[in-house]
Protein backbone atom coordinates (compact mmCIF):
# COMPACT_ATOMS: atom_id res chain seq x y z
CA UNK A 1 0.00 0.00 0.00
CA UNK A 2 1.44 3.36 -0.72
CA UNK A 3 -0.08 6.73 -0.37
CA UNK A 4 1.82 9.99 -1.90
CA UNK A 5 1.26 13.24 -0.68
CA UNK A 6 3.63 16.93 -1.74
CA UNK A 7 6.91 15.13 -2.95
CA UNK A 8 7.14 12.65 0.21
CA UNK A 9 5.31 9.28 -0.15
CA UNK A 10 4.81 6.58 2.42
CA UNK A 11 4.80 2.65 1.83
CA UNK A 12 2.87 0.18 3.73
CA UNK A 13 5.28 -2.97 3.05
CA UNK A 14 6.06 -6.58 4.50
CA UNK A 15 8.10 -7.48 7.00
CA UNK A 16 10.43 -9.30 4.18
CA UNK A 17 10.24 -6.06 1.84
CA UNK A 18 10.78 -3.79 5.17
CA UNK A 19 14.25 -5.68 6.24
CA UNK A 20 15.44 -5.38 2.29
CA UNK A 21 14.89 -1.96 2.68
CA UNK A 22 16.15 -1.03 6.51
CA UNK A 23 18.84 -3.71 6.70
CA UNK A 24 20.66 -1.77 9.67
CA UNK A 25 17.71 -0.71 12.42
CA UNK A 26 18.08 1.73 14.87
CA UNK A 27 18.38 -0.95 17.51
CA UNK A 28 17.27 -4.77 17.26
CA UNK A 29 13.82 -3.31 18.56
CA UNK A 30 13.21 -1.26 15.58
CA UNK A 31 13.73 -4.79 13.00
CA UNK A 32 11.25 -6.34 11.14
CA UNK A 33 11.65 -9.72 12.62
CA UNK A 34 11.44 -8.29 16.18
CA UNK A 35 8.45 -6.53 16.01
CA UNK A 36 6.93 -9.74 13.61
CA UNK A 37 7.72 -11.98 16.49
CA UNK A 38 5.86 -9.96 18.75
CA UNK A 39 2.70 -8.70 16.23
CA UNK A 40 -0.03 -11.03 18.49
CA UNK A 41 0.44 -8.08 20.85
CA UNK A 42 -1.77 -5.73 18.66
CA UNK A 43 -4.54 -5.78 15.92
CA UNK A 44 -1.96 -5.17 13.08
CA UNK A 45 1.51 -3.69 12.51
CA UNK A 46 2.23 -1.74 10.32
CA UNK A 47 5.95 -1.95 8.37
CA UNK A 48 6.36 1.99 7.25
CA UNK A 49 9.00 3.15 4.30
CA UNK A 50 9.23 6.73 4.00
CA UNK A 51 10.72 8.12 0.35
CA UNK A 52 10.90 10.96 -2.24
CA UNK A 53 13.27 10.24 -4.70
CA UNK A 54 14.76 7.80 -2.70
CA UNK A 55 14.34 5.92 0.84
CA UNK A 56 15.05 8.05 3.79
CA UNK A 57 13.08 6.63 6.90
CA UNK A 58 11.69 3.33 8.23
CA UNK A 59 9.03 3.17 11.16
CA UNK A 60 7.14 0.30 12.68
CA UNK A 61 4.15 0.57 14.64
CA UNK A 62 1.23 -1.40 15.70
CA UNK A 63 -2.26 -0.54 15.85
CA UNK A 64 -4.80 -1.50 19.00
CA UNK A 65 -8.11 0.18 19.21
CA UNK A 66 -7.83 2.73 16.55
CA UNK A 67 -4.59 4.20 18.30
CA UNK A 68 -0.67 3.87 16.50
CA UNK A 69 2.01 2.83 18.80
CA UNK A 70 5.50 2.46 18.43
CA UNK A 71 6.89 0.64 20.11
CA UNK A 72 3.85 -1.29 20.82
CA UNK A 73 5.87 -4.03 22.73
CA UNK A 74 9.27 -2.97 23.46
CA UNK A 75 11.14 -0.60 25.96
CA UNK A 76 11.01 2.01 22.71
CA UNK A 77 10.24 2.70 19.11
CA UNK A 78 10.20 5.73 16.46
CA UNK A 79 12.62 5.66 13.25
CA UNK A 80 15.05 4.08 11.70
CA UNK A 81 17.84 6.21 9.42
CA UNK A 82 18.71 4.75 5.90
CA UNK A 83 21.70 6.64 6.55
CA UNK A 84 24.41 7.87 8.92
CA UNK A 85 22.63 11.43 9.01
CA UNK A 86 19.21 13.07 7.60
CA UNK A 87 17.93 16.69 7.48
CA UNK A 88 15.09 17.71 9.83
CA UNK A 89 13.18 18.51 6.55
CA UNK A 90 13.30 14.82 5.84
CA UNK A 91 11.51 14.23 9.48
CA UNK A 92 8.70 16.81 9.31
CA UNK A 93 7.76 15.71 5.58
CA UNK A 94 7.62 12.05 7.47
CA UNK A 95 5.64 12.78 10.09
CA UNK A 96 3.57 14.72 8.05
CA UNK A 97 2.54 12.22 5.78
CA UNK A 98 2.73 9.81 8.54
CA UNK A 99 -0.42 11.80 10.38
CA UNK A 100 -2.21 11.76 7.02
CA UNK A 101 -1.97 8.22 6.45
CA UNK A 102 -3.26 6.93 9.70
CA UNK A 103 -5.85 9.57 9.36
CA UNK A 104 -6.66 7.64 6.61
CA UNK A 105 -7.03 4.41 8.57
CA UNK A 106 -9.46 6.04 10.86
CA UNK A 107 -6.95 6.12 13.68
CA UNK A 108 -7.20 8.58 16.24
CA UNK A 109 -3.87 9.14 18.44
CA UNK A 110 -0.30 8.01 17.46
CA UNK A 111 2.32 6.88 20.80
CA UNK A 112 5.85 7.23 19.88
CA UNK A 113 8.96 6.41 22.49
CA UNK A 114 12.12 6.98 21.81
CA UNK A 115 15.10 5.36 22.85
CA UNK A 116 17.35 7.28 25.63
CA UNK A 117 19.34 9.74 23.94
CA UNK A 118 22.16 7.69 24.76
CA UNK A 119 21.94 6.15 21.73
CA UNK A 120 22.26 8.75 19.08
CA UNK A 121 21.87 12.31 20.89
CA UNK A 122 21.86 14.07 17.45
CA UNK A 123 19.38 12.02 15.59
CA UNK A 124 16.76 11.78 18.65
CA UNK A 125 17.10 15.44 19.65
CA UNK A 126 16.17 16.12 15.82
CA UNK A 127 13.17 13.40 16.23
CA UNK A 128 12.21 15.61 19.34
CA UNK A 129 12.12 19.09 18.23
CA UNK A 130 10.03 17.82 15.09
CA UNK A 131 7.59 16.01 16.91
CA UNK A 132 6.95 19.28 19.33
CA UNK A 133 6.81 21.26 16.72
CA UNK A 134 3.84 19.40 14.91
CA UNK A 135 1.82 19.44 18.20
CA UNK A 136 2.95 16.47 19.60
CA UNK A 137 2.72 16.02 23.66
CA UNK A 138 5.35 15.32 26.10
CA UNK A 139 3.34 12.21 27.45
CA UNK A 140 6.65 11.75 29.81
CA UNK A 141 10.12 12.16 30.27
CA UNK A 142 12.00 8.77 32.02
CA UNK A 143 15.09 8.00 33.54
CA UNK A 144 17.67 5.72 31.66
CA UNK A 145 20.45 4.72 33.17
CA UNK A 146 23.74 3.49 31.39
CA UNK A 147 27.45 2.62 32.45
CA UNK A 148 30.25 3.80 30.25
CA UNK A 149 32.36 1.16 30.45
CA UNK A 150 35.43 2.80 28.91
CA UNK A 151 35.82 4.34 32.84
CA UNK A 152 36.23 1.06 33.64
CA UNK A 153 40.07 1.41 33.58
CA UNK A 154 40.86 -0.87 36.92
CA UNK A 155 39.96 2.40 39.59
CA UNK A 156 36.12 1.57 39.28
CA UNK A 157 36.14 0.74 43.19
CA UNK A 158 38.03 3.75 43.86
CA UNK A 159 35.22 6.12 41.61
CA UNK A 160 32.06 4.82 43.30
CA UNK A 161 30.04 5.42 46.22
CA UNK A 162 31.44 4.57 49.41
CA UNK A 163 28.27 2.06 50.20
CA UNK A 164 28.28 0.38 47.20
CA UNK A 165 31.93 -0.06 47.14
CA UNK A 166 31.36 -1.43 50.98
CA UNK A 167 28.75 -3.77 49.63
CA UNK A 168 30.39 -5.13 46.81
CA UNK A 169 33.76 -6.08 49.22
CA UNK A 170 31.16 -7.70 51.61
CA UNK A 171 29.99 -9.95 49.05
CA UNK A 172 33.35 -10.72 47.76
CA UNK A 173 34.34 -12.52 51.31
CA UNK A 174 31.37 -14.94 50.51
CA UNK A 175 32.15 -17.99 48.35
CA UNK A 176 30.08 -16.77 45.48
CA UNK A 177 31.40 -17.29 42.02
CA UNK A 178 30.20 -15.15 39.06
CA UNK A 179 29.23 -17.45 35.85
CA UNK A 180 27.93 -17.44 32.28
CA UNK A 181 25.28 -20.06 32.16
CA UNK A 182 25.67 -22.50 29.16
CA UNK A 183 22.65 -24.59 29.32
CA UNK A 184 19.11 -24.72 28.99
CA UNK A 185 19.47 -25.83 32.75
CA UNK A 186 21.25 -22.72 33.81
CA UNK A 187 19.40 -20.50 31.92
CA UNK A 188 16.06 -21.46 33.35
CA UNK A 189 17.39 -20.96 36.63
CA UNK A 190 18.70 -17.52 36.36
CA UNK A 191 15.07 -16.71 34.73
CA UNK A 192 13.32 -18.30 38.01
CA UNK A 193 15.60 -16.19 40.56
CA UNK A 194 14.28 -13.42 38.56
CA UNK A 195 10.62 -14.17 38.76
CA UNK A 196 11.26 -15.24 42.25
CA UNK A 197 12.65 -11.88 43.12
CA UNK A 198 9.93 -10.02 40.78
CA UNK A 199 6.99 -12.18 42.65
CA UNK A 200 8.31 -10.97 46.30
CA UNK A 201 8.13 -7.52 45.56
CA UNK A 202 5.01 -7.54 43.07
CA UNK A 203 5.96 -7.03 39.89
CA UNK A 204 5.74 -10.05 37.72
CA UNK A 205 7.53 -10.44 34.14
CA UNK A 206 6.56 -9.72 31.17
CA UNK A 207 8.06 -12.42 28.83
CA UNK A 208 7.52 -15.64 30.17
CA UNK A 209 9.90 -18.38 30.08
CA UNK A 210 8.46 -20.01 26.64
CA UNK A 211 8.18 -16.47 25.10
CA UNK A 212 11.51 -15.54 26.37
CA UNK A 213 13.32 -18.87 24.71
CA UNK A 214 11.54 -17.60 21.03
CA UNK A 215 12.91 -14.43 21.67
CA UNK A 216 16.80 -15.18 22.24
CA UNK A 217 15.82 -17.71 19.16
CA UNK A 218 16.38 -13.82 17.49
CA UNK A 219 17.85 -11.08 19.61
CA UNK A 220 21.66 -12.53 20.79
CA UNK A 221 21.43 -12.96 24.68
CA UNK A 222 23.46 -13.45 27.82
CA UNK A 223 22.48 -15.35 30.96
CA UNK A 224 24.46 -14.67 34.26
CA UNK A 225 24.29 -16.25 37.75
CA UNK A 226 26.20 -15.62 41.05
CA UNK A 227 26.39 -17.90 43.81
CA UNK A 228 27.75 -21.41 43.98
CA UNK A 229 26.89 -24.62 41.94
CA UNK A 230 23.11 -25.85 43.11
CA UNK A 231 22.99 -22.49 45.38
CA UNK A 232 22.87 -19.18 42.75
CA UNK A 233 21.16 -16.20 44.56
CA UNK A 234 21.09 -13.76 42.11
CA UNK A 235 20.86 -13.74 38.04
CA UNK A 236 20.97 -11.49 34.84
CA UNK A 237 19.22 -11.81 31.52
CA UNK A 238 20.90 -9.30 29.10
CA UNK A 239 19.72 -8.42 25.07
CA UNK A 240 22.48 -7.15 22.81
CA UNK A 241 19.86 -4.65 20.99
CA UNK A 242 23.02 -3.92 18.94
CA UNK A 243 26.15 -5.35 18.24
CA UNK A 244 28.05 -3.47 20.29
CA UNK A 245 24.95 -2.50 22.83
CA UNK A 246 23.75 -5.00 25.40
CA UNK A 247 20.72 -4.09 27.86
CA UNK A 248 19.92 -5.43 30.80
CA UNK A 249 16.89 -6.67 30.47
CA UNK A 250 16.33 -8.76 33.67
CA UNK A 251 18.21 -8.97 36.55
CA UNK A 252 17.90 -9.75 40.62
CA UNK A 253 18.15 -11.42 43.58
CA UNK A 254 17.15 -14.24 45.60
CA UNK A 255 15.09 -12.13 48.85
CA UNK A 256 16.60 -14.32 51.56
CA UNK A 257 19.76 -13.69 50.35
CA UNK A 258 19.88 -9.76 50.18
CA UNK A 259 22.33 -9.95 53.22
CA UNK A 260 25.12 -11.03 51.11
CA UNK A 261 25.13 -7.82 48.93
CA UNK A 262 24.68 -10.45 45.79
CA UNK A 263 23.28 -7.27 43.48
CA UNK A 264 26.21 -5.07 43.90
CA UNK A 265 28.84 -8.24 43.46
CA UNK A 266 26.51 -9.36 40.13
CA UNK A 267 27.12 -5.66 38.45
CA UNK A 268 29.88 -5.23 39.13
CA UNK A 269 30.88 -8.61 37.46
CA UNK A 270 28.39 -7.79 34.75
CA UNK A 271 30.49 -4.06 34.14
CA UNK A 272 33.54 -6.18 34.34
CA UNK A 273 32.65 -9.39 32.05
CA UNK A 274 31.56 -6.00 29.53
CA UNK A 275 34.41 -4.29 29.55
CA UNK A 276 36.89 -7.52 28.87
CA UNK A 277 34.78 -7.62 25.71
CA UNK A 278 35.52 -4.03 24.80
CA UNK A 279 31.73 -2.99 24.49
CA UNK A 280 32.08 1.10 24.81
CA UNK A 281 28.85 0.91 27.17
CA UNK A 282 26.04 -1.00 28.85
CA UNK A 283 21.80 0.31 29.12
CA UNK A 284 20.64 -0.69 32.36
CA UNK A 285 17.58 0.37 31.51
CA UNK A 286 14.21 3.09 32.72
CA UNK A 287 14.53 3.55 36.52
CA UNK A 288 11.01 5.71 36.49
CA UNK A 289 7.54 4.46 35.52
CA UNK A 290 5.66 7.71 33.71
CA UNK A 291 8.28 9.83 34.66
CA UNK A 292 8.42 9.30 38.34
CA UNK A 293 11.42 7.85 39.62
CA UNK A 294 11.93 4.46 41.44
CA UNK A 295 13.61 5.80 44.31
CA UNK A 296 15.59 3.07 45.40
CA UNK A 297 16.31 1.55 41.74
CA UNK A 298 17.85 5.22 41.12
CA UNK A 299 20.01 4.99 44.13
CA UNK A 300 21.21 1.86 43.35
CA UNK A 301 22.20 2.16 39.90
CA UNK A 302 23.90 5.84 40.61
CA UNK A 303 26.02 4.37 43.47
CA UNK A 304 27.50 1.87 40.91
CA UNK A 305 28.44 4.90 38.58
CA UNK A 306 25.81 4.88 36.42
CA UNK A 307 24.74 8.08 34.54
CA UNK A 308 21.28 9.41 33.22
CA UNK A 309 19.78 10.27 29.78
CA UNK A 310 16.31 10.68 28.96
CA UNK A 311 13.82 8.60 27.21
CA UNK A 312 11.12 10.65 26.11
CA UNK A 313 7.47 9.83 24.65
CA UNK A 314 4.93 11.41 23.32
CA UNK A 315 1.38 11.24 22.04
CA UNK A 316 -1.19 13.26 19.74
CA UNK A 317 -4.68 12.94 18.77
CA UNK A 318 -5.26 13.22 15.22
CA UNK A 319 -8.67 12.54 15.27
Amino acid sequence: MTYTDSRFEILAVTPEVYNQVVQTPFTIFHSAGFNALNAANCEEVLYLLFRDKKYRLGLIGGIRNNIFYSPFSAPFGGFSLLQKDIRIYFLDEALGVLERFLIAKDIKQIHITLPPFRYGSTFLSKVNNALLRQNYALKSSDLNHHFDLTNWQGKYLENIKHSARKHILKAQKQPLTFVKAKTIAEKKEAYAIIQHNRQARGNPLHLSWEKLQETIKLVPADFFLLGIPDAYVAAAINFYVLPEVVQVIYWGSLPENNDLRPMNLLAFKVFEYYHQKGLPWLDLGQSSINGMPQQGLCNFKESMGCAISLKQSFLKHIG
